[in-house]
């Protein structure tokens, strides 16, 4: 993902936006690292 950013920031000749990435089995271990609950953010479609 981050190759593809900075491939599009050198096509428009900006600087590319920075990004924190988070990965894990399981998401209470993201909220454990990132002190937030991002799930009630999540769309989950029916």
């Amino acid at each position: 993902m981050n190759a593809f950013n900075e491939e599009i920031a050198k096509i428009f000749k900006v600087a590319p936006i920075s990004f924190n990435y988070y990965v894990s089995s399981y998401s209470g271990e993201i909220v454990r690292l990132i002190g937030y609950d991002y799930m009630s953010k999540i769309y989950i479609s029916g």
